[in-house]
């Protein structure tokens, strides 16, 4: 019969598999960043490291050296951090440098101080960011975050992400998780059903349009949950509202990712590896 250790240690196996490490802060340096690096490749790794820019290249091309099996990890680059103010000109420029210097994944913060001040104008800016940096993007994962614990109401979560998705977001992501507020169970509520009416809306669109070609659908569109330093237990909870709301297919590395900080991941790493079968008996009740 499984034990308390068995479920825990299945749960910091779960959630390892759809985690992403940030390494945000104004502070951090290389070493830092390499630290952050080395932890989330062990075995079993980690989606990847979610950096500022300037940290990219030196990931790739330096830390790769000394320590191989970082290769093995995805590095998202945050742009459009802190503020959220920049332009769709200089934030694509900022996108482009990233991926030139190697980044899998670009994650843009949206301007939500002026979603909060006018929301029609701030939906139009939140389309038109995102759909430029989206070009340069490409095929590559474009999230789009949504500071849901900053901006100033349901409604307003819920336009913000709606905007994002139809500016071609790859991902939603619930927060930056440098605010003071991280994910919510309503944030997360609300940005599930406004994906769930958007894919709704697009299948309806392709249909009437006569877009029938073969292998015609919607692209594919996940969430990302960022829930900063809180413990395994809180996190294991967002893992069940997920599937609460989007369903068990959804929780798969192309529609979903736990974000989190450094501290997160020492106890998920900690926890797994804690697991000791010795004296652990098969279950051969009927």
């Amino acid at each position: 019969m499984a034990t308390e250790q068995i479920y825990k240690q299945f749960t910091s196996r779960t959630l390892l598999n759809f985690f992403e490490v940030a390494a945000l802060t104004d502070g951090e340096t290389n070493e830092s960043v390499a630290a952050v690096c080395k932890i989330a490749a062990k075995d079993p790794a980690i989606v990847g490291v979610s950096v500022r820019p300037a940290f990219v290249r030196f990931i790739r091309q330096e830390l790769v050296k000394s320590a191989p099996e970082v290769a093995g990890i995805k590095v998202c680059a945050a742009v459009n951090f802190p503020e959220g103010t920049g332009t769709p000109d200089t934030v694509s420029l900022e996108a482009v440098g990233a991926l030139k210097d190697g980044a899998d994944e670009i994650e843009c913060l949206i301007d939500w101080r002026r979603m909060n001040e006018n929301v029609a104008d701030g939906e139009s800016r939140i389309r038109l960011l995102v759909s430029e940096v989206k070009k340069v993007v490409g095929p590559k994962t474009l999230k789009v975050v949504l500071s849901g614990g900053e901006l100033q109401g349901g409604d307003i979560i819920s336009r913000a992400a709606v905007a994002a998705l139809e500016g071609g977001a790859d991902f939603l992501q619930t927060s930056s998780g440098l605010g003071a507020t991280h994910a919510t169970m309503f944030t997360v509520h609300l940005i599930s059903i406004a994906l769930r009416e958007y894919m709704v809306r697009e299948n309806e669109r392709i249909r009437v349009e006569g877009i029938n070609r073969e292998g015609a659908a919607v692209r594919c569109i996940g969430i990302k949950i960022e829930v900063g330093d809180v413990h395994m237990a809180e996190t294991a909870d967002f893992l069940m509202q997920m599937i609460f709301e989007n369903g068990p297919r959804s929780i798969v590395r192309d529609k979903f990712r736990v974000g989190g900080g450094f501290n997160l991941l020492k106890e998920l790493r900690d926890c797994y590896e804690s697991w000791d079968s010795v004296g652990v008996s098969p279950d051969t009740s009927p």
